[in-house]
Parts: C-alpha cells; structure tokens; sequence
C-alpha cells in the first residue's frame, strides 16, 4: 500500500490511534478497518483527515462515500483510487449524456490540453464527470433529483471548487441551489434563462463575484432579437408553445415583454410531456396566428412538435414563421424532424452568435482528433463548454497565487480578471497557456477569447455580452440528408454593437423575408 506525502501524517496519526485503542494493527491494517472511529462533524473534517471522498455520516464518524454509478473521471482511476490523486486539481462536470454528451467532452478536452502544457506549474488536472440523465438504469432518479445526487458528491464529498454545467437553465438553478451552500462555483455552457441573474444577486464585486456564471448570454438578447425578427417578418400574433421549466418560461416571458403591444400580440400554452403538444398544434394552427413560437431545452420535443405540425390537415406552411430558440440549433433536429421537411423553409432561429476564427477552428481540430472524428460543430454549445472549463481552471490560477488555496469563490474572483478591455488580448488555450497562467499569477488583468469567440463579462453584474445569431435551414434537395442549419445574419441590439451585426432587422439586416 502506498500514499501519498499529503496522507502520511495523517496515516501515523491514525496508527496511533490504534496503539492508544490497544489493536496493534499495521498501517495498512490500521487504514483500512480504523478509520471509522475519527470522530467528525462535518465532511470537511474528514476531508482533511483522509482527503477526498471522505464524509462525516450521522453516527459523527468518518467514511468512505460510495461512488455514484453515474460518475466517471478523467484520467480513469481517480475515483476509485483517490489517494493517488490527492494533489491533483480536480474539477467537476455535471451533464445529461443522452442529450449533451459533446459537453461532457468538450469540458474534459480542455483539461487533456492543459495538461499537456504541465498543468498548473507541474501539478497535473483531472475531471470527474457525472451524467444526471433520467434513466431508472442507474437509480430511478429523475433529472433534477440526479442533478442535486451528484451535485452532492462533488461539491461536499470530493470537495470540488468548480462545476462544468449542467446545460439547461432548470436543471442550473437545482446545481445552483444545491451546491452553492458548499462553496462551489458553477459554469454553465449553456443555461441562459434570465431568472438565473437573480439566483446569485444581480451585482457581481471581487468581494461578492458570484458562484454561477455562464459562457453564453442570458435570454434576454435572444428574447428581444426574436420579437425584432418576428416584427420584420410582419407577424402579429403569435402563439407560444413552451415547455414547464425555468429557460423556456423565462424567454416566453422575455419575449412577450418585448412584443406585446398594440397591434402585436401573443398567447402563451405551456405544455409538460411530449404527448401535451397534438392540442397545441390544433390550437395555434387557427389563421389567426401567423406565426409559432416553439421553446424546449429538449430538441426532439422541438422536432415532435414540427413533424405534428407538417401533417397533411395543417396549414403550418403558410405561417410567416415557425420560430425555435438556441437548443434546436442541433444536427438532432433535422433528423428526427425528416418527416417534416415541407416546413424546413418556414423555420427561422435564434442562438448566440455562432463560433469562427482561429481559436474556434483550433477547438474542432483538437476535438476531432481526441474523439476518432467526431464533429463538435455539430451542437451549438460544444465550443462554449470547452471554454467553460478553460476559465475554470484559469480562474483556479488566480485562486491559487492571489489568495493561496483553490476555492470557488477565489476561482470566480479570478474569473473577472479575463474580461479587462484594457488587458494584454490571449486565446484562452494551451498554445497561450504559459503566457496566461503566468499573467495571473503575477495578479494581472486580461482580455481573453476563447472558441466560443470573446468572453466579454459585464463586470458589474457578471454577465456575458454577445451577439446573436439569426439561422434557417436550407436543403439543397429532397431528402433531409441535404439539408443544412445555416445562420444567416448576427443582430447586436447593445449600445455598443459589434462590427459586421444588425442593428434593426427592419432596416439593416439582409432581407429576413421567407
């Protein structure tokens, strides 16, 4: 048995222990049989006595927390072998495999790029993954009882400072509610629902930055931008369709905030399960509504709402638009929606602006080589969970040099210090990993981008400012096979736009007529 120099202490610690209780075991003996009898109070009294994994059960006494079926790591091993691990920087990932699986790689492609820039000064990093799909394979748990289970296990037993995740904004705000009260940072790549400003206090300082932060805008830009595009379009009723939960309640409410008055209007159906969506589709097939507004966090439940919709005894065709928000931007929706490829030409959408440049080409290069091929362009948040995972373990260098310890609260203080207009510009990347890392142990601001393109924070609410992107969906023939999520235009309605984007799509845009 071998340990640790981090554990040794501990380790002759507890054979004393075992010579003041009279057993005269081994190390190895004492180790393995003794260590229940550590008195506690909370995990983090175990966690220092024996590392990571350890936790203080009702009796007040230390143990081994169970791995959860759910959680694996990068590199294999760590979990079931977390001495050998002890001073590594570990990170955490919570994502639904069954729908974002490209997260879950692309979180762990930049922990393998930065280890092979020596990691931090030598110190190696490593993720553990945990899936929080619905799936009674596991557990029987749903998603947000998974999502709160191995919220649990990361941020109280393992201790983990910072979260990769979850993707949609419900399941956010349950890790959010969960972990917090750990001290845990969470970044998400793709939880976007306004009502997550709120959560953590709309005033970010480097006193209070917040524990959730996010890599892509908040629904506010997409909710204005899609009532802009709709008012263009020449649409003025338009009925809602929006799943029960936290993204799609908050962007029909941002939307309708933007759109209803005088002559425009909207009527807003919430459904719960796929099956709730063949009355909605009766509903809003009505002439009255000249275009549906279609929002999910689940892009099947999207795609089964189109291929209801393109039955022969609707007239969806003729609307000015079916409009669908940022998670139908997936290669999944125009194969599961093929048997309504009549209606591709009437779908327009919205996402935050689509990634390009060197640093997003970079990103595809190194992804298709890690995983045999695969194409990360293929989902629209891909780039934006690898660039959560880059801040992660920036802002850990920061945590670590400025206030001498890796916490989430030092992690998100570091975090402010890669969005400084006035600061040296870098890619946040292993090819400009040593300049990085350098700068903020030195204490020094930066002006960083990363394949998602620039993470430009608001600093005083500690949120992302970003474009949006307008897309639809070409088809160079009959089959679905030929068709193609193309973005089509970016609309930037900040008082400082970026160059190349839209201001009014009435005006300045190309013409948005279908």
């Amino acid at each position: 048995m071998s340990l640790q120099p981090s554990l040794l202490r501990k380790a002759f610690l507890l054979v004393g222990l075992c010579s003041s209780l009279g057993l005269g075991l081994s190390l190895s003996a004492c180790l393995s049989s003794q260590v229940e009898y550590v008195p506690c109070s909370s995990n983090t009294d175990c966690r220092s006595a024996f590392g990571r994994g350890w936790t203080c059960e009702e009796s007040g006494l230390c143990a081994e927390a169970p791995i959860p079926s759910r959680c694996t790591s990068y590199p294999e091993g760590v979990l079931t072998n977390l001495p050998e691990y002890e001073d590594w920087i570990l990170l955490g990932s919570i994502f639904d495999n069954s729908d974002f699986e490209i997260m879950t790689k692309a979180a762990r492609l930049a922990v393998v790029n930065v280890n092979t820039r020596d990691g931090l000064d030598g110190t190696p990093y490593g993720i553990v993954e945990c899936n929080n799909e619905s799936n009674v394979v596991y557990d029987g748990l749903d998603t947000n009882e998974a999502t709160a289970a191995v919220g649990t296990y990361l941020a109280d037993a393992l201790g983990l400072p910072t979260i990769i995740g979850p993707a949609t904004s419900t399941r956010t705000e349950v890790a959010y509610n969960n972990d917090s009260p750990f001290g845990t940072l969470h970044i998400t790549p793709s939880g976007t629902s306004p009502s997550l400003t709120a959560l953590d206090g709309t005033i970010s300082t480097d006193e209070e930055p917040g524990l959730l932060w996010r890599t892509a805008p908040p629904d506010s830009l997409q909710g204005a931008v899609i009532a802009e595009e709709l008012r263009a379009l020449g649409a003025s009723r338009v009925g809602i369709v929006a799943k029960v939960g936290t993204y799609p309640e908050s962007l029909a409410a941002v939307f309708q905030q933007h759109w209803d008055n005088g002559n425009l209007s909207s009527r807003l159906e919430l459904y719960n399960e796929v099956g709730d969506l063949g009355p909605l589709i009766t509903l809003f097939d009505a002439p009255e509504y000249d275009a549906v507004l279609v929002i999910s966090p689940i892009s099947s439940e999207m795609a089964a709402f189109l291929n209801g919709a393109s039955a022969s005894e609707f007239n969806y065709a003729d609307k000015k638009a079916i409009f669908l928000p940022d998670a139908a931007y997936n290669v999944q929706v125009l194969d599961e929606a093929a048997p309504a490829i009549s209606l591709f030409p009437t779908i327009r959408g919205t996402i935050p602006s689509t990634p390009s440049g060197l640093a997003y080409n970079n990103f595809v290069a190194a992804y298709r080589a890690q995983y045999n091929g695969e194409d990360p362009s293929d989902f629209g948040f891909s780039a934006h969970a690898y660039d959560a995972a880059w801040m992660a373990i920036a802002g850990s260098v920061w945590s670590r040099y400025q206030e001498g310890e890796i916490s989430g609260l030092g992690t998100a203080r570091g975090l402010r210090k890669l969005s400084d207009p006035q600061g040296q510009v870098y890619d946040l990347s292993q090819n400009q990993w040593s300049l990085i890392s350098s700068s903020l142990r030195e204490g020094t601001s930066l002006d960083v981008s990363g394949a998602s393109g620039p993470l430009n924070y608001d600093l005083s609410t500690g949120e992302m400012t970003s474009p949006i992107d307008v897309w639809t969906i070409e088809c160079s023939g009959p089959q679905v096979s030929t068709c193609v999520i193309s973005p089509i235009y970016c609309v930037d309605l900040s008082e400082s736009p970026a160059e190349g984007c839209c201001t009014d799509p009435s005006l300045g845009c190309e013409p948005p007529t279908l």
